[in-house]
């Protein structure tokens, strides 16, 4: 029998997240607005031990850490060779020196088991290592930490596994700042997650890519329709329940 095969990548409905990061004494006052000194949008830069060979479908340049994933869904991945991952770096320069008040860590998507353990943070000639949650890490510093920073330097303590390459799927370093011509950060949450709770049905699947694998934290899986004519796929579909009521703000959808 023959048949065409519709798919999807992933699916990503975010919402606005909201969080009460608010500073009352110190030098990290909370003064203007919060803004991500480490993302492109801010004209921060960024250098690496290396940047992973790129494939057909995906790229691991090191720009691509300091884009959020609902822009961006590449990674940055350095190769272990011929230096060990634990030698694996990368930095980030922003525009000017902020007091950072919060950093948010991304893992990669891919994996639960490749992914990373511990990560070493440098900022003021110190460093300071983390243990990471399994997709999204966000780290409350304290005032001895981050001040006056110009920089931020990335490096893998531990990992989960033996793999050739480690990275990072995204990074952003928070601070209050008054100036006019920098953009106000925007934290979005993924409702459509299964990490996250989302459930979800479809018109059909193929063996093994069912609907629930375009929900997940892993790239290198996806729903595939069965679809009944070699024709087209038109009115196969996915649907998507979330775990509570909600106005979402974004939908993103990555085919292959």
């Amino acid at each position: 029998m023959m048949f065409k095969l519709t798919m999807i990548f992933s699916i990503v409905i975010l919402e606005i997240f909201f969080s009460n990061r608010i500073f009352t004494s110190g030098e990290k006052f909370a003064n203007g607005k919060l803004i991500n000194v480490a993302g492109k949008m801010n004209n921060a830069t960024c250098t690496s031990s290396n940047d992973h060979a790129s494939n057909v479908l995906l790229n691991f340049h090191r720009e691509n850490i300091m884009d959020p994933f609902w822009v961006n869904i590449n990674d940055w991945v350095a190769k272990c060779d011929p230096d060990p991952c634990h030698l694996q770096w990368i930095n980030i320069t922003f525009q000017k020196q902020y007091d950072i008040v919060e950093i948010c860590v991304y893992q990669r998507i891919i994996k639960a088991t490749n992914r990373i353990n511990k990560l070493t943070i440098r900022m003021d000639n110190q460093n300071k290592t983390y243990l990471l949650n399994d997709i999204q890490t966000c780290l409350l510093l304290d005032e001895d930490f981050g001040s006056k920073s110009s920089s931020i330097r990335l490096s893998l303590a531990e990992s989960r596994s033996v793999i050739p390459n480690i990275g990072i799927g995204y990074i952003s370093a928070l601070a209050y700042n008054n100036d006019q011509d920098s953009l106000e950060y925007e934290d979005y949450e993924n409702i459509a997650q299964q990490e996250m709770g989302a459930t979800c049905s479809s018109s059909s699947s193929i063996p093994l890519n069912e609907c629930k694998n375009a929900l997940d934290w892993t790239f290198n899986t996806y729903w595939k329709a069965d679809c009944p004519s070699i024709i087209n796929c038109v009115g196969q579909y996915i649907s998507v329940t979330f775990t509570r009521t909600t106005e979402p703000e974004k939908i993103c959808l990555a085919n292959v």
